[in-house]
């Protein structure tokens, strides 16, 4: 017996088995018929009469039993056929009903079947994508990619994928997908079809797109409002230079009318007049930037330059209070890839949440420190602390969340709408409470690799 039996039945199908049967049962009557008709009876006269009958009686026996054989087999066949079409019925309404899209398609790229969800989402009934190529409905920028995983499939170096694409529906707008290819082989192991989940992206991305945009809207509002907070300040700081810049005009202005055309005096108080003009214009543009709507811009930055213009701002508000900012900047600092303004908008609300809590203490520390480091040596930290107050631990919950504050006439949005800004950049913000009294509040930065500053 081949060894390959000894794992699997006698590969032999019914008709050959009833054959094999019905031969056994023929050669059991002729071998032995005799003796089992002696063993029942020793009268000759009916040992006689049965003999004459016995090839009679064979053929009734063998009827019989064929008859109950295929019977049998007919039975057994109608069951496994009911069981393999209830399990056909069953596959069926599974891949036709199954919440996610689910397509097949041929090596070439052609559907074979696709399911109700792979319709509503491409907006084609199955006839019409029955027999059409992803090429017909796959958004032209992806075509190429789509080709190159396919044709890999085809030619049997890949066997499942992922990735993102684009189609077009029927109607023209575009379907974001996220497509699972798996591919199935025949019996000699050449691909034969490729079978596609197909993950529906478009509703979220929308929502992301959208949450982003209201993101942005908000820490408009709350750039506006913090700079709303500083116009006491802001004032000041402008109007320093413009004083600066009347006083140097004027006495230009008397050495004209007094005949003193001194050119080097005169060109001294020129040369002062620029100066404070460019020191106006500079606050000016700093104001611009942070007030002014925009979409959201990433660009490679050095934190410490962000940390430094933002304190330029801030300190302004803080000599107004008698305090020092100080800076504690880690030079070897790499770039971080982030939108630059919504990063100086979260450092100036640290800062001038600081002002705030340390205005009103008398004597100690009026210092409110800024630092930079690098942090587990894949992220830039950066921490804001001061001596004031402190957070109560009645504040401490909610203390992150929207309209909530501790100032009687602050927005409450400052904290809230800093962590999700650093969340949109996969950081974080938290805060500490200091053994000498006041917070430390940190966020954290995931590194660009890059030159330092």
């Amino acid at each position: 017996m081949p060894a390959e039996w000894t794992h699997r039945r006698w590969p032999l199908k019914p008709a050959a088995k009833i054959a094999l049967i019905y031969a056994a049962v023929g050669l059991v009557w002729v071998l032995l018929s005799d003796k089992i008709l002696a063993y029942f009876t020793s009268d000759l006269a009916t040992i006689t009469l049965i003999q004459s009958y016995k090839g009679w009686a064979f053929v009734l026996l063998s009827a019989l039993l064929i008859y109950y054989l295929i019977e049998t087999q007919i039975n057994i066949s109608t069951e496994v056929k009911e069981q393999l079409r209830d399990r056909e019925n069953e596959l069926r309404l599974t891949f036709q009903m199954a919440p996610t899209a689910i397509m097949t398609s041929d090596m070439r790229g052609r559907f074979l079947s696709a399911n109700q969800s792979a319709c509503e989402m491409l907006g084609y009934s199955e006839e019409e994508l029955t027999g059409i190529s992803f090429r017909e409905i796959t958004h032209p920028e992806d075509l190429q990619e789509s080709e190159r995983l396919v044709n890999q499939c085809a030619q049997g170096e890949l066997r499942t994928y992922t990735y993102d694409k684009r189609y077009v529906h029927k109607d023209g707008h575009i379907v974001q997908a996220r497509i699972h290819n798996g591919v199935v082989f025949d019996r000699v192991g050449q691909p034969r079809i490729l079978v596609a989940q197909v993950e529906d992206l478009t509703k979220r991305l929308n929502a992301e797109a959208e949450a982003r945009e209201s993101r942005e809207r908000l820490a408009h509002v709350d750039r506006v409002s913090l700079l709303g907070e500083m116009t006491a300040g802001i004032a000041h700081e402008i109007n320093q230079p413009l004083t600066a810049i009347a006083n140097y005009a004027d006495a230009a202005r008397r050495r004209v009318i007094s005949a003193d055309l001194d050119p080097d005096k005169l060109l001294t108080s020129l040369a002062k007049v620029s100066e404070q003009a460019q020191r106006a214009g500079e606050v000016i543009r700093r104001l611009r930037s942070l007030v002014k709507r925009r979409d959201s811009e990433r660009e490679l930055a050095n934190v410490n330059d962000l940390l430094q213009d933002s304190v330029k701002l801030a300190d302004v508000d803080a000599r107004i209070h008698d305090l020092t900012i100080e800076l504690v900047l880690d030079p070897g600092l790499p770039t971080v890839y982030v939108d630059a303004v919504q990063i100086q908008q979260v450092i100036l609300n640290l800062l001038r949440n600081a002002v705030d809590a340390t205005e009103d203490e008398t004597g100690g520390d009026r210092i409110i420190r800024a630092r930079t480091r690098i942090l587990d040596g894949e992220l830039v930290e950066v921490t804001v602390s001061d001596s004031g107050v402190g957070v109560s631990h009645d504040a401490e919950e909610n203390l992150f969340s929207p309209f909530f504050t501790t100032k009687e006439s602050g927005m409450g949005m400052g904290l809230s709408v800093s962590r999700s800004i650093i969340s949109s950049h996969d950081g974080r913000l938290w805060f500490t409470r200091n053994l000498e009294g006041g917070t430390t509040f940190h966020f954290t930065l995931p590194m660009k690799q890059g030159e330092s500053s």
